[in-house]
């Protein structure tokens, strides 16, 4: 027998709604109860589905190291389940093909470093689980983060061990090391693998005018964020549809997936980290466009030009996500036990020499 996803009735999607507004003004019980009886049925013979998520970078881009403290970070950290998000982060080194090239282009010459780091899961997209994939990311932002805020060439070099000490990753005598001082990260950027998924994403990129890093493809789509917390829309070259729970990046993968898994019970009821910004005109199309212009410090990444999402797709992709309310209503009690809800890192900790990872009390309204 075949699972598939069955349509929401009129009046199932109606309860939801009624449910979801007394949740948040008269306490849980109600929605609780409509919610899980709703998921019963709602949920019955659907196979879960699963996500994919590719992650594209620059290494001088100030957008790109935001990013990764509010939302990729965040989103390895969430624990989501292992079987139904894959990711793959890589560095977005597009057109040399010369090493003595990339020696002298600053962005080049720092992601051979980050092609080390990413040597064990850059092949294939790994589990959003991964705890290799965990550490690899720390070290990739703590190396950004030095790279963006201006470090001497030499300084960083020499605050490798540094960030992987941080990232929980060996050094001294490790195969990274030995990566990162012998320049073989020139040879994974050229590898196959590097080179047919760089050119997979150019091509799908190269449809869309108007963009910058990082990239973000979702499920084959280019996600569109107009700040580090917040992701509205989905395009390809012929179609722009509006997320019917935009936010951050984790509850938009979190909207994507259904049923409902339990890690994603509260960020989809409430996203507390969620920062809506002004769109700003991106002058010039491609690949690079402003990435690290004045206007990053009000994280005003998103081209011109408004998104035509149907109101339609809108309602539909609404509805499935609200009929998987049943699981978040389960996942949301458990959830509000817990004292971290979100994870948020700061520029301060790489500085005072804290930990990178800090977790905050939930209950932000």
């Amino acid at each position: 027998m075949q699972l598939q996803q069955k349509q929401v009735p009129a009046s199932t999607l109606f309860l939801l709604i009624v449910a979801s507004a007394v949740s948040t003004g008269a306490g849980h019980s109600m929605f609780d109860g409509v919610a899980e009886s709703l998921s019963e049925s709602a949920t019955d013979g659907v196979r879960p589905n699963r996500v994919k998520l590719e992650i594209f970078y620059k290494v001088q881009c100030s957008h790109c190291l935001a990013f990764f403290q509010n939302a990729v970070l965040p989103l390895l950290w969430a624990e989501l389940p292992a079987d139904r998000v894959d990711i793959r982060v890589l560095p977005w080194v597009p057109n040399i093909t010369d090493e003595t090239a990339c020696m002298g282009d600053m962005n080049c010459y720092y992601a051979r470093d980050h092609m080390c780091a990413l040597e064990t899961t850059y092949e294939q997209l790994v589990s959003v689980a991964s705890p290799e994939l965990a550490s690899n990311a720390q070290f990739v932002y703590c190396d950004l983060s030095n790279v963006v805020n201006g470090d001497a060439p030499q300084m960083i070099v020499n605050k490798l061990a540094m960030c992987a000490a941080r990232a929980n990753l060996s050094w001294e005598g490790s195969e990274l090391q030995s990566c990162t001082q012998s320049g073989r990260g020139w040879s994974l950027l050229q590898s196959d693998t590097y080179q047919n998924t760089k050119n997979w994403a150019k091509n799908l990129l190269d449809q869309l005018p108007k963009h910058m890093a990082p990239f973000i493809l979702l499920n084959g789509q280019y996600l569109v964020c107009d700040g580090p917390q917040w992701c509205s829309s989905l395009k390809t070259a012929y179609s722009s549809e509006e997320l019917p729970l935009p936010g951050t990046l984790l509850r938009v993968v979190c909207s994507q997936l259904f049923p409902v898994p339990a890690a994603c019970g509260d960020v989809l009821l409430h996203d507390p980290n969620a920062r809506k910004v002004a769109p700003a005109t991106v002058h010039g199309g491609g690949a690079g466009a402003c990435e690290n212009c004045a206007e990053v410090g009000s994280y005003h990444w998103r081209s011109s030009g408004a998104a035509s999402g149907k109101v339609p797709t809108i309602l539909v992709g609404a509805a499935a996500i609200l009929v998987s309310l049943g699981a978040v209503a389960l996942a949301s009690r458990v959830s509000r036990q817990r004292s971290a809800q979100g994870t948020v890192l700061l520029q301060a900790e790489l500085e005072e020499g804290q930990p990178l990872k800090e977790e905050l009390t939930s209950g932000a309204e």
